[in-house]
Order: structure tokens, then C-alpha cells, then sequence
């Protein structure tokens, strides 16, 4: 790949600091710079910069080094690396030809990025395919303040829009961040989120400028004085001398203080669960009435279990009992989970797993239930064949021209993909694909829908169905804009709702959003002759200019109270 692109390394190593020490500004670079010589175009790539900061920080800009020659459309991403998510982007950057140098990019908003923790700046080359690279340049770490990077730090990948991993003889590709290092605490352990923490020893990495710590552990996310376990502490650990409550979920924040003991910088607060005793955590969660109909159940071990025995039905004293028909039988204890088959739709079961220990001590577990839901659109039925692509169903502003042509809405959505595969396969909420949509309300009509009909129409209030259920993620670079869904029955009665957080479209992880049919019979629609369902940004009823962005929707059901 590179073999005729690369120099051999000439930048020169210098620990600096960019801009006044008070400001507290810093890049991974500094004097290193390319050969002239070091440039070539042949594919497009995603280059990259794998790195970590010491402390809190961030990123307020990116940096690309590039030639004179070098110009167009560039894309942005920063990665967190232990778990592949995409912490900021895309953004698209252009700049035009001219000058040789370090080419900046502001953030629309400061990104924070956790202490100790890797990260991988990616910006791919431009639209003329044009880029920088010297080999053996990460042949040895390069070290700024409080950046630390790694051989092979210089990263890169093919596939457009992935997190880059490939190093090719230790290069850079000169992709690097200007940072802002922050005061407060971050890198908890045990991670915020933790499910299975037996040991109360809290770590954390300090502030930049920290010299002592304030600690607080309580029970409820509100953490006062009371709960304050550890004060003007020199370490950046804690450990509790009483034992923790197993199965309890904790809440804890690091303040941190300046040399002076008074200036206080408040951390963030993070939380944990504790190991319980008997099989905990149930996924489905325990009273859910959206169970998809072919659920697979999961959970976590006990403390010191060696074996599961899962017990399942659709009878809680049954199942309370371990009636023989509810005896599913053991499993390994790295095998947590339980497939039941294909389920009945708007139907209550019950399970349960007891646990063994290694010296035969049995634990019984409680009894947990879920209601399944009655599936409208999973997204999995889609494929990439003519007639049954996703935009042939959910039908979007332009429609579609094979094998017949339809008419689209006239709106700025776009379904699905131009390029197979159609439908989103990498960001699912369940399954393996969800639906991407594509909003632009900067041109009329300033909003962006697609629809879906129903032939014949259906009937959503069987056996006590009473609300809608769906699932919506965007990204953080999309314009904020009001995400609605629309009922449609079959005398065209119409019914729209508007999800209360206008920034739910730049959220990053999945929203469940569980609409109540009361909002749609309430504006006069028939729910048992539901003729269509829509989903779209923008402000349908009011519209007004507004920006662009993409959403996934997956997962949608209509669900029954629990019982």
C-alpha cells in the first residue's frame, strides 16, 4: 500500500507547549513535520492517530499537515478505541489548495475525552485522495505534556467511515487534536456502569492540578456532605472498610482541590452495581412489556455460582414452584442465557434461574417476567434485492424507480442507502439492521419524513394494546430538529407527537421512545384501522428552515400494560 508513499522519518522530537502555560493547550505534534517528498494519492483512507491524555481533557480542534496541493472535502471522527464507539462525527472539513502546513478544524463544541483512556483521531484524505506519510516515524512513542502515544500509533483503514487499526511500518499520517486539559477527576475504576463489582477500592486518575481529593459514596446520585467518605486525601484511591452491599447499586464523585486546599473543581458523579448473591440483572428487565417475540434471556452470575439452572413458563406459580414442563435444564456458568424459541405475541411469561456453587450450595433466584410485544417493523426482512429494499417500504421524499416507479413525499428524507447494503447493519438496537434516515430541512417543505402503509389496515388495540414503542439514535453532529411520529388511520384522521427533548437526534446510544395511544385518539385517529405510520424531523405542522442530520430507527412494536 504504501510502499511508494513514504519517507523515512525527519521530524525532530520536542516536548513543547502550545500557546501559554496557563492556558493549558496542548497537541500531540510539535516540530514533526513530513519530507517534502511524503505525499502521494492513490485510495481514499480513514488516517488516523492513536493517543491517550494523562489527565481530563478536551479536544477543542483537529490538525491535518498537508501539502500545497492537497484540498477538498475531508471527514472527521474521533474514536474512543476499548469499545469502537464513535465519540465525535463525522464532520465534514474542506479547505482549499495553496499553502503547505497544519491545516485546523474547530469542533462546533469542545468533545471531553477521559484520562488514561485510548482514543483514535481519524481524518480521512481529501476528494483528490492526497496525504502525508513517513515511515518509522512512530517507531517510538511521541510524548507531549500530557499526550502519550505509542509505537505504531499511525493508523489507517480502507473502509470508509470505520475506526482505523492497520499500522504500516510504524508511519504518521500527521492526524493530531488540540486538547484543553480539565481539573476535574475521570478513568473511573470500578467503570461507570459497572455490573459485577465485589470489592469497594475506588481509583481514578487526578485532575490536572489536583493535589488533594474529596470522596463521597452513597446509595442515591444526590451526594452530600453525608455521604462524604474520604476528605483532603493525597491518593488517588479510596478503599471502603466497610463491606458492600451485594446487589446494591452505588453512586460515588471525586472532588478535586487545588494546592491552595480551597479551590474546589466538583467531579462528575459515576456508578456501580455490586454482585448479588443469586443470578441478578435480567435481560429482559424484570416487568418489561416489549420483549420482541424471539427474545434470548440473559443475566449475571451470583456471587460464587459454578452452574445455572433456568426454570421458564407462562405460569408464575409454575415456574415459583419448578413444575417439571418449567425445567429447562443446567447450564455452564459462562453460558448465561436462555433462548426460549418463537414466543406468542402480547403474552406474560415467567423465569427463573437458581444457582450452584462449587461446593454444592443451591441459591435460588427470584422469579422475573416480561410481556412480549406485537412486532410492526424489526428491519430485518429487508434486503438488498429489487422490491424489497427498505426505501420500497418506508417510502421517503424521492421514492423509488424499479421495478415501478414511485412517487416519493416530496420531503428532504432519504431512506436507506445509495449503495448496498441498503439498510444500516453496524448501528442496531436488535437483529442485524435498523433503518437509517437521512433529514435535510433546509429547502421546503423544512421538514423531512418517511411513511410506511398498511395494507389492510391493522387494528393496535388487541388485547389491550395501549402505546407505541420504538427505538431512535442520530449522531452528534446532527442539527438539532423535532423527531415526531404520525398516525395515520383509515379515514385519514391524522394524530402527531413530538418527543420532548429536541436533541434526541444527536444522541449516540439508543433511545426507547414509548408513545401512549391516548396522544393519537386524542387528535381524533381510529387505532383499530391504522392505515399508515410516520417518522420524521423536523417541525411538520409549523415548518420552518432548519438543518440536516441522520437518524436510526429500530425495533418498532405496540405493547399491553403490564399485568
Amino acid at each position: 500500500m504504501f510502499k511508494k508513499c513514504c519517507s523515512v522519518f525527519l521530524g525532530v522530537l520536542v516536548l513543547g507547549l502550545t500557546g501559554s502555560a496557563t492556558a493549558k493547550t496542548w497537541t500531540i505534534f510539535t516540530n514533526q513535520v513530513p519530507a517534502a517528498t511524503a505525499g502521494d494519492r492513490d485510495l481514499p483512507y480513514e488516517l488516523g492517530t492513536k493517543f491517550k491524555t494523562t489527565v481530563a481533557a478536551q479536544v477543542l480542534k483537529v490538525r491535518v499537515y498537508a501539502s500545497a496541493s492537497e484540498e477538498g472535502e475531508h471527514t472527521v471522527r474521533l474514536w474512543r478505541v476499548a469499545d469502537s464507539t464513535l465519540v465525535a462525527g463525522p464532520y465534514a472539513w474542506s479547505f482549499p489548495a495553496g499553502t503547505e502546513g497544519w491545516k485546523e478544524f474547530t469542533l462546533p463544541e469542545p468533545v471531553a475525552i477521559e484520562g488514561n483512556t485510548d482514543y483514535i483521531i481519524a481524518v480521512t484524505n481529501g476528494t483528490d485522495q492526497w496525504y502525508f506519510c513517513t515511515e518509522q516515524a512512530f517507531s517510538s512513542p511521541i510524548n507531549n505534556g500530557p499526550f502519550v502515544t505509542y509505537v505504531g500509533s499511525g493508523v489507517f483503514t480502507t473502509t470508509l467511515g470505520a475506526m482505523p487499526t492497520q499500522t504500516w511500518n510504524n508511519s504518521n499520517y500527521y492526524r493530531d487534536v488540540v486538547v484543553e486539559t480539565l481539573p476535574i477527576a475521570s478513568g473511573p475504576t470500578p467503570a461507570d456502569g459497572a455490573l459485577a463489582v465485589v470489592a469497594g477500592l475506588l481509583l481514578w486518575t487526578p485532575g490536572d492540578g489536583a493535589r488533594f481529593h474529596d470522596v463521597y459514596l452513597g446509595t442515591t446520585p444526590d451526594l452530600g456532605l453525608g455521604d462524604r467518605v474520604a476528605a483532603l486525601a493525597f491518593m488517588a484511591l479510596y478503599f471502603h472498610p466497610v463491606p458492600l452491599q451485594p446487589g446494591m447499586t452505588y453512586y460515588w464523585r471525586v472532588d478535586e482541590i487545588e494546592a491552595d486546599g480551597v479551590t474546589v473543581h466538583p467531579g462528575n458523579v459515576w456508578t456501580f452495581m455490586t454482585q448479588a448473591l443469586t443470578a441478578y440483572y435480567p435481560d429482559p428487565p424484570d416487568g418489561a412489556v416489549d420483549a420482541w417475540p424471539t427474545p434470548n434471556l440473559r443475566w449475571l452470575p451470583g456471587q460464587l455460582a459454578a452452574q445455572h439452572h433456568v426454570y421458564f413458563g407462562s405460569s408464575f406459580d409454575a415456574v415459583s414452584q419448578g413444575i417439571a414442563h418449567t425445567d429447562k435444564g443446567t447450564r455452564a456458568l459462562a453460558d448465561a442465557n436462555f433462548a426460549p424459541g418463537i414466543l406468542e405475541s402480547l403474552t406474560t411469561y415467567y423465569w427463573r434461574v437458581d444457582e450452584t456453587t462449587a461446593d454444592s450450595i443451591l441459591r435460588s433466584g427470584p422469579v422475573w417476567s416480561f410481556t412480549t410485544c406485537l412486532p410492526v417493523d424489526d428491519f430485518e426482512s429487508y434486503t438488498d434485492e429489487v422490491g424489497q429494499r427498505v426505501f420500497q417500504t418506508w417510502i421517503d421524499g424521492a421514492g423509488y424507480t424499479e421495478p415501478t416507479v414511485v412517487t416519493g413525499n416530496g420531503t428532504g428524507a432519504t431512506v436507506g442507502y445509495t449503495e448496498p447494503p441498503f439498510a444500516e447493519q453496524g448501528i442496531v438496537h436488535g437483529g442485524l439492521q435498523s433503518m437509517p434516515l437521512d433529514y435535510n430541512n433546509v429547502d421546503s417543505p423544512f421538514y423531512s419524513e418517511a411513511a410506511r402503509d398498511f395494507a389492510p389496515a391493522q387494528d393496535w388495540t388487541i388485547d389491550d394494546v395501549n402505546g407505541l414503542v420504538l427505538y431512535v439514535r442520530g449522531l452528534t453532529t446532527n442539527a438539532p430538529a423535532p423527531l415526531y411520529v404520525a398516525i395515520e388511520d383509515a379515514s385519514k384522521n391524522v394524530g402527531v407527537v413530538v418527543h420532548p427533548d429536541l436533541k434526541v437526534v444527536t444522541a449516540t446510544k439508543w433511545v426507547k421512545w414509548r408513545i401512549a395511544f391516548r396522544a393519537f385518539t386524542d387528535a381524533g385517529v381510529n387505532m383499530t384501522r391504522v392505515k399508515k405510520m410516520y417518522v420524521g424531523a423536523g417541525d411538520r405542522q409549523d415548518p420552518t428552515a432548519g438543518g440536516t442530520g441522520r437518524i436510526y430507527i429500530d425495533d418498532i412494536c405496540v405493547t399491553r400494560p403490564a399485568p
